[in-house]
């Protein structure tokens, strides 16, 4: 049976975070201040390091970013916007 769960990450480029096998990251945003990801998991699968590029508003992007791999836009509170791909 699967789950959702939910990953912090920092705002660097590139971040790692240790999903699952087969996971799929359904959202990323701001909570309690702090950057996560929540994800649809099977809890039973293997642990799996995800590497995630993250853009500020404005900042340069590598050209081998595609609209295939982004995950999600974030909103700070401090009024910083980043934007959250699969590397």
């Amino acid at each position: 049976m699967k789950r959702i769960y939910k990953y912090p990450f920092t705002i660097e480029a590139p971040t790692t975070v240790v999903l699952k096998v087969g996971a799929e990251v359904l959202k990323a945003g701001v909570q309690n201040g702090n950057p996560v990801m929540w994800a649809l998991v099977d809890p039973a699968a293997a642990d799996e390091t995800w590497t995630f590029d993250v853009y500020a508003t404005g900042g340069e992007i590598d050209d081998a970013v595609d609209s295939v791999s982004y995950v999600d836009t974030i909103f700070l509170d401090n009024g910083l916007v980043f934007h959250i791909f699969v590397a």
